[in-house]
């Protein structure tokens, strides 16, 4: 059954960017640190008459290395934030790797350990392949806060695509403790949230949803699960995407 709620393009582009900014300032935070420090330090030893060629190459290189890695990062976000125009098939792997370069950095300096399963590395789906992404992107940003609340010791995330005849199946698992259980029926509802000292709005679930239903015919359902992972039994928050394979259709 498809959600009622509407959504324009607008909040689309204002929500992905508030989403994804923390991203942007953790992944360039670091270099123009290094940047800074490293012309610094060429200043420092000029004016102390220490500096020498090879050093001096040496400093350039580093600088030259970071801004790259800088105007890469650009382009990367750049080019996640394109509207697509048409429908087109994507590989989930691909997918899910581009979204690993945009939020995997902060995850990782927040402690929080990604894990993957494909039962098919080539599974294919049929749709707009950035709104895919930034459905997992909402879902990930909603278990890193999850996690983060929790204050477990240890911070998992475990995706796991399974492909079947007929649909594809994504499941993102974190280890939280779980959604309380009077608000797991009405998370997907519109505006609803439980960040409004921090500023959200609660279109992020309610966008999932629709960009699921309404633009690959599929359904975003959560619940709370105990699940194994590397033989261990975790408690935690399960968002599940299902789709169709290979089938397009027309809208």
């Amino acid at each position: 059954m498809k959600t009622n709620c509407k959504y324009s393009t607008q909040d689309e582009k204002l929500l992905m960017l508030g989403s994804m900014f923390e991203n942007i300032i953790h992944q360039f935070k670091q270099p123009l640190n290094a940047i800074n420090a490293e012309a610094t330090g060429l200043k420092f030893q000029k004016e102390l008459g220490l500096i020498d060629d090879e050093i001096f190459d040496n400093s350039l290189t580093n600088i030259i290395n970071r801004t790259i890695y800088l105007s890469d990062t650009i382009d990367d976000f750049r080019d996640f934030l394109k509207e697509d125009k048409i429908k087109f098939y994507f590989k989930i792997d691909d997918n899910i790797k581009q979204i690993e370069s945009i939020i995997e950095p902060l995850l990782k300096a927040k402690g929080i350990k990604i894990y993957k399963y494909f039962s098919n590395i080539d599974v294919e789906c049929f749709g707009y392949g950035r709104e895919f992404a930034q459905v997992i992107i909402n879902i990930l940003n909603n278990a890193k806060d999850a996690i983060l609340e929790s204050g477990v010791e240890e911070k998992i995330i475990n995706i796991v695509v399974k492909d079947t005849k007929n649909d594809i199946t994504v499941d993102i698992y974190d280890n939280a403790g779980g959604i309380n259980d009077d608000i797991l029926p009405i998370i997907f509802n519109h505006h609803f949230t439980t960040k409004e000292d921090n500023g959200g709005t609660g279109i992020g679930l309610t966008m999932s949803k629709n960009i699921i239903e309404n633009h690959f015919e599929g359904s975003l359902s959560a619940k709370n699960i105990q699940f194994e992972l590397n033989q261990n039994s975790y408690y935690g928050a399960c968002f599940t995407i299902k789709v169709p394979k290979n089938i397009p259709f027309n809208q």
